[in-house]
């Protein structure tokens, strides 16, 4: 019997290991654990989270009694997540792109509305890199004219562009850790995912959320009535490897 190359990967994508991030995740949310033993499970090391998964099993057998045989801890670690969605969707991609598209619109909604701190950070990024071809004020940064704003504008954030935004957020999903497809993923794949978050996802609110906590850290100064300030938006986006 002949296997199509679709079919070769439905089958790989069906034999991958699932993260366990997820339960892990819920256990930390439990009162009844130690602090100790969810300090090793948030370590991302197999061998602190193989130890913890041992003791909270003999620590809480009516719970979490199989605990150590359930879970694999190398499949707890954020990056072991994020490299299992990048396989799952590009192998998705080959055997049903409707269905790798759909998963990848999902995920989005949920990081816009609540982002990871990975995500808070492109958010982040996308504001600063719109700042930084804002005019300079003075040798403190960078500052947006709120006469710029319309009728149709409620905030400096309706005129960032959609690049970089789209490629950081595609970048990240993908798990590539660049701006561009660059031959590392399918070029339909990265186009594809990057036409629907313009055409599916409002990424309004994971901006909005960023702006916010810029506010809070006294990065971005929104008290004046006629503009808004980046302090050094090019030190920003180097210290955070932009």
């Amino acid at each position: 019997m002949k296997i199509t190359r679709s079919q070769l990967r439905k089958l790989i994508t069906e034999t991958m290991i699932t993260p366990s991030k997820d339960v892990i995740d819920q256990i930390l949310k439990d009162d009844e654990v130690h602090a100790k033993l969810k300090t090793m499970l948030r370590s991302n090391d197999d061998s602190n989270i193989h130890q913890a998964l041992i003791f909270m099993s003999s620590l809480y057998p009516e719970k979490y009694g199989t605990i150590d045989d359930d879970l694999h801890p190398h499949t707890a670690s954020t990056e072991y997540k994020k490299h299992f969605r990048s396989r799952m969707a590009q192998n998705t991609f080959e055997a049903n792109p409707s269905e790798a598209i759909d998963k990848f619109i999902d995920w989005l909604e949920g990081e816009t509305n609540d982002p990871s701190p990975a995500m808070m950070n492109h958010f982040k990024a996308a504001i600063a890199f719109f700042f930084q071809n804002e005019p300079p004020l003075q040798n403190l940064g960078n500052y947006f004219n709120k006469d710029e704003l319309d009728a149709k504008d409620q905030y400096f954030i309706d005129h960032i562009p959609a690049d970089p935004i789209r490629s950081l957020i595609v970048d990240e999903y993908l798990n590539l850790g660049i701006f561009a497809p660059g031959g590392l993923v399918d070029d339909d794949l990265w186009d594809n995912l990057s036409q629907s978050i313009r055409d599916h996802v409002d990424i309004r609110g994971g901006l909005e959320l960023a702006r916010d906590e810029l506010i809070k850290e006294g990065i971005i100064n929104d008290e004046a009535s006629d503009i808004v300030v980046f302090y050094n938006p090019e030190g920003w986006l180097e210290a955070n490897g932009y």
